[in-house]
């Protein structure tokens, strides 16, 4: 009985000190160079003194598809509102596709805007989605203007909220 839970014990405190790789809030948020659809270079450490929403999606995931009508229009009111406070706020849709026609397509149907939608074919390969630890889509992380992450997984009403506090904060 005493080996058993001496093994327990050992276990539990093991388990405890595995290191995550997942981000989490509070931590910086890694950095990364890709082309976005138009053949622009994104690269996020640039967009530093800018709020940015990075979401990890793909052409052939329905939710997310779903997800990125309402995150135009979340996009084009808080930009808006970002240019009110001397700000940039920036959305960049990471796609995990691996064809590059399909890619395309989904972003034409959905109306997305060109300059911020990227991909390099990697799918769950990418170099991206390694380092911001993608374990499904969709996936977003809104980072502040120092580069560090701030909420995960938040959409629609949760992600409204947050840009709502971060301009409510640049007004006080």
């Amino acid at each position: 009985m005493f080996r058993v839970s001496i093994l327990s014990f050992l276990f539990i405190l093991f388990i405890s000190f595995q290191k995550s790789d997942e981000l989490i809030v509070g931590a910086q948020a890694p950095d990364f160079t890709i082309r976005a659809l138009n053949g622009d270079v994104i690269h996020l450490a640039a967009l530093k003194g800018s709020i940015v929403f990075v979401d990890f999606w793909a052409s052939w995931c329905l939710p997310c598809r779903k997800q990125n009508q309402l995150l135009d229009k979340i996009h084009d009111k808080y930009k808006k509102i970002a240019r009110q406070y001397d700000l940039k706020i920036v959305f960049i849709n990471v796609s995990l596709d691996t064809n590059k026609e399909l890619w395309r397509v989904a972003v034409s149907k959905d109306n997305l805007d060109i300059r911020k939608q990227v991909c390099d074919f990697a799918g769950w390969e990418s170099s991206i989605v390694k380092n911001y630890s993608i374990k499904k889509i969709p996936t977003s992380f809104l980072i502040d203007t120092n580069g560090k992450i701030i909420a995960k997984d938040i959409w629609d009403e949760a992600l409204t909220e947050a840009l709502n506090k971060i301009f409510k904060q640049l007004s006080n």
